[in-house]
């Protein structure tokens, strides 16, 4: 391919990280120049399949590779100081979502990358923002213009492994499952109805009493009342699963005149007579998105002028205050207001 390339860096190979360097040696926009995970002997073969350096340790990756762009898709905990090294080198940063941890960490990554003139942008994690999306989209075409009622559920089976000891815990991981497998949901129904003014959340945990300050939550309902006059009602449960990583999730748009729902791979509409028209869903599929996603990222950093990256700083501080909200409320018992955070 004629023309400039973005010389890149990935951090995480497991999980999604996989997928995302299979994307990025897709696209002749990303000249792949490192790999990077713990797993030494993960990041040889991988290395040599994709013509690149491997390292096992962080900090010799950031310092020996000359990077445009680095793509983070390993745990905060394990990165957070080798991402601000990067920053300060003059690299942009693509996260995979979570954005960060905390409200505060968010604002202290996005306040660096400013002031070295770069970018912080975070990639969605394929499933839950797209089914919002064919959600709203099914409404539209059937001349509807906004819901009143939201209500769903978002069951997770997250795959048992190392990953499972640091995500269960909540120093490590900033939160559970409305911070790691809400994170796209929330951040599309942002998208689609505007920030909340009002968010609360009650949350629970697989082990009773004072365990639970230490652990991440596995199950939350939670609800948000957005300016339209919009009520979201969620519930949010993950499970620990040996053999499987997969999503589902049930939602259903209740209008004046008629249900519109998201049930497994088709959109259902029922009107007042009760009668239903199911509509199936094209097959969903990860890699396709991911790809989407990262060659509108390299357009936007090799075009700036052009078509700018959704998933900008700016935007998921957004999505960062109402998590942020939502976990403030289970220890208030109160509603809060996420805009306040910001």
């Amino acid at each position: 391919m004629e023309g400039p390339r973005l010389r890149t860096g990935l951090m995480g190979l497991a999980g999604m990280g996989r997928l995302v360097l299979q994307a990025l040696a897709e696209d002749d926009r990303f000249q792949i120049v490192g790999i990077a995970d713990h797993d030494p002997r993960l990041v040889r073969r991988l290395a040599s399949q994709f013509g690149c350096s491997g390292h096992d340790d962080f900090r010799q990756f950031v310092i020996n590779n000359s990077m445009d762009c680095l793509v983070v898709c390993d745990g905060l905990h394990r990165c957070i100081e080798h991402i601000r090294m990067a920053i300060e080198r003059g690299v942009n940063i693509l996260r995979l979502a979570p954005m960060a941890r905390s409200l505060m960490e968010a604002k202290e990554l996005a306040k660096a990358a400013d002031k070295a003139s770069v970018r912080y942008d975070v990639l969605i994690v394929p499933g839950p923002s797209k089914w919002v999306e064919d959600l709203f989209s099914a409404a539209g075409d059937q001349g509807q213009t906004g819901p009143y009622l939201l209500r769903g559920i978002l069951e997770v089976r997250a795959a048992e492994g190392q990953a499972a000891d640091w995500m269960r815990d909540k120093a490590l991981s900033g939160g559970g499952v409305v911070l790691h497998e809400g994170y796209g949901l929330v951040a599309g129904l942002i998208g689609r109805l505007g920030m909340p003014s009002r968010v609360y959340c009650q949350a629970c945990w697989d082990r009773p009493g004072k365990a639970s300050l230490l652990l991440a939550e596995d199950a939350a309902m939670l609800y948000c009342r957005f300016p339209s006059g919009c009520v979201l009602d969620l519930a949010m449960i993950r499970y620990w699963d040996w053999d499987s990583h997969r999503s589902d999730l049930r939602l259903r748009m209740y209008l004046s005149d008629r249900q519109i729902g998201l049930d497994g791979q088709a959109i259902v509409t029922i009107d007042r007579a009760g009668h239903q028209d199911r509509r199936p869903l094209l097959p969903f599929d990860p890699l396709a998105q991911i790809r989407t996603d990262l060659s509108g990222y390299a357009a936007s950093l090799l075009h700036p002028d052009g078509q700018p990256y959704p998933g900008t700083a700016v935007t998921h501080l957004q999505v960062m205050a109402v998590i942020q909200a939502a976990y403030i409320s289970t220890q208030t018992g109160c509603p809060e207001d996420p805009k306040s955070l910001l």
